[in-house]
């Protein structure tokens, strides 16, 4: 049942504009509103008449909602500043285009009746005014707004446009459907296993809670550049590699993996949780040795735990530790928080390791071999009682005699087969 096709949202504007005719000191914003599991992600892109080095905003309420805010200018990433309800937003060299992001949280109240979502908008800096155009995504496939406000209304978007003096601030309250699925990650935990210098296998954990009240059916994860997928597990088991419950993957436009997994545990009500187990390995070669450790998976994470797991001993890392302890021929090193993971704005981290190699094919060979033909002969020598020295000779003697050639030698290479594959499992897993 497609739950989300028959839903409803109502839309109230609670806009405190202050309308007035823009000055020559004005600025053009796009924002892009999207609301999501638990927050809300607003993209604003910014046109300036002349180049700017900073932007600030009035916060006002949004101050405690606000979970991080940045500028983006190319490839590079600046984080902003709050000072009392001002938002700074600084980036490296004067531009006239600039991209700002802001993630805000505890923006939404279940009820049995409705999901209320407050949306804070900064529709102008401190000392612009702005024609601003606002799109709002909502995980609804139908809007129903009402207000006094003209706006125009596109399946599960809403968007308008308005003009506005400088520094102003806005809050919208948005009504939904208690049936809309949203599944959000409650917590991680992280193990990054290292055996090899060429290659880190990732053990995802992963907590959902429905936050919700719909039965979410599917969800989505976004595997960072140059891995591959091994495996999913859930509460049932093993997800299989064929059939309806497969998990489907697909290459995104800057090269990450998109993975798609149709839940067999879903949780059913608002509040209830599954388990996800993704494991997925990142070609270390292709990254040139940085290891994305705090990578978010196409998501915003505030609670996790990280672990290296290095077969061998970890040199260093780039990052703050916690804590380090043997766990057999393994080192742990569990990683210190580095705040909210989203957007890989703290993605990778570089390290040096020393990783003991697995003996080579020959020598497990040999030591197979050797084994094994201890095991056979105490196997022989051992399954009679003791008896007179002279006798015990010539009976094992001709015990010896008896016993064709062809099933010594099967029983040999048995036991060096069983060796051989334990070797393997060991030399992939250890």
């Amino acid at each position: 049942m497609a739950v989300t096709s028959t839903l409803l949202a109502i839309l109230i504007l609670q806009l405190a504009i202050v309308y007035g005719n823009p000055s020559n000191n004005s600025v053009q914003i796009t924002k892009e509103v999207y609301i999501k599991e638990g927050y809300i992600e607003i993209i604003s892109h910014i046109s300036a008449p002349n180049d700017l080095a900073l932007l600030k905003f009035n916060l006002s309420r949004a101050k405690n909602m606000l979970l991080l805010a940045y500028a983006e200018l190319g490839e590079e990433k600046y984080s902003a500043i709050v000072s009392g309800s001002t938002l700074t937003f600084k980036w490296g060299k004067p531009a006239t285009n600039i991209t700002l992001v802001e993630i805000y949280v505890n923006t939404m109240t279940y009820s049995e009746k409705s999901i209320n979502v407050t949306i804070p908008l900064l529709l102008s800096p401190e000392g612009f005014s702005a024609n601003t155009t606002v799109y709002i995504k909502a995980p609804t496939t139908r809007i129903q707004p009402i207000t006094r406000f003209q706006y125009n209304v596109s399946r599960d978007r809403i968007y308008f446009n308005v003009e506005v003096e400088p520094a102003n601030y806005t809050e919208l309250d948005l009504l939904m459907s208690p049936y809309t699925p949203l599944l959000k990650i409650e917590n991680l935990h992280r193990t990054v296993i290292i055996k090899e210098n060429s290659k880190a296998l990732f053990i995802d954990n992963i907590t959902l809670v429905n936050i919700g009240g719909g039965k979410p059916t599917f969800v989505s994860f976004t595997l960072p550049q140059f891995s591959k997928l091994e495996e999913v597990e859930g509460p049932l088991g093993v997800y299989p590699n064929i059939g309806t419950f497969k998990p489907t993957t697909a290459q995104t436009s800057d090269g990450k993996t998109k993975v798609t997994i149709k839940l067999r545990a879903p949780p059913q009500n608002h509040g209830d949780k599954t388990l996800l187990t993704l494991i997925y390995s990142v070609n270390l070669t292709a990254t040139e040795g940085e290891i994305p450790a705090f990578n978010p998976l196409g998501k915003l994470i505030q609670n996790y735990t990280i672990l290296f797991k290095v077969k061998g001993e970890v040199l260093d890392l780039s990052c703050k530790t916690v804590k380090t302890y043997k766990e057999n021929s393994y080192t742990v090193v569990e990683v210190a928080s580095v705040g909210p993971l989203y957007d890989e704005i703290h993605s990778t981290v570089a390290g040096a390791f020393k990783v003991n190699q697995p003996l080579p094919t020959p020598i497990i060979i040999a030591f197979a071999i050797v084994v094994a033909a201890a095991f056979i002969a105490v196997y022989y020598l051992r399954r009679r009682p003791k008896v007179k020295v002279e006798e015990r000779k010539k009976k094992v003697t001709e015990k010896a005699e008896k016993v064709p050639l062809s099933e010594i030698l099967s029983l040999a290479r048995e036991k060096v087969g069983l060796l051989e594959e334990a070797a393997e499992v060991w030399s992939r897993y250890l």
